[in-house]
């Protein structure tokens, strides 16, 4: 079994509501799983966190700590997927 290779790009949509944020990354996941990437004969999937400042958290160290955990949740939950949002 060839090893997992993982990105962790960020990215940003200011003045987004919650709802406007897990559309967009629903639709990374969906466009990623369409295309039928592969690397190395691997198929590519994407696990999306997400949070948004202030509802998850007033600082940006907070804010990636717990986008990063819904990013865990994601992958725990079977990956290729967007994870829990958490206030």
């Amino acid at each position: 079994c060839p090893p997992t290779i993982t990105f962790f790009p960020s990215l940003v949509l200011p003045e987004t509501p919650v709802e406007g944020v897990k559309i967009v990354a629903q639709r990374l996941v969906e466009g990623v799983a369409g295309a039928s990437v592969a690397v190395e004969s691997e198929k590519v999937t994407v696990s999306i966190g997400v949070s948004c400042f202030p509802q998850s958290a007033q600082d940006p160290p907070d804010l990636v700590n717990l986008a990063d955990k819904s990013l865990y949740a994601a992958k725990n939950d079977g990956r290729n997927r967007v994870g829990p949002f958490l206030p």
